[in-house]
């Protein structure tokens, strides 16, 4: 998922979303409204109805990067 303050582009595990319906996006315990603007083979592209407070967007990217980081390893030199 690619995200930013005024939309994101979501990967569907199944299904369509047609451009033009309204869709819910719960994000940190919160739901925020969208729009789907358009979408092809499995991805789709969402614009918010109100954009997404700096800390909210700042929080899903921290989460989002240590993800991708995956699990930290320690190493033990003799």
């Amino acid at each position: 998922m690619d995200i930013t303050n005024r939309g994101a582009r979501v990967n569907l595990a199944f299904g369509n979303l047609e451009p033009g319906s309204k869709v819910t996006m719960d994000i940190r315990g919160r739901t925020h409204a969208a729009q789907v603007v358009w979408n092809t083979e499995g991805t789709a592209g969402l614009q918010f109805e109100e954009t997404l407070p700096i800390d909210t967007l700042a929080a899903i990217n921290r989460s989002m990067h240590r993800a991708a980081q995956g699990p930290k390893r320690r190493f033990l030199m003799n």
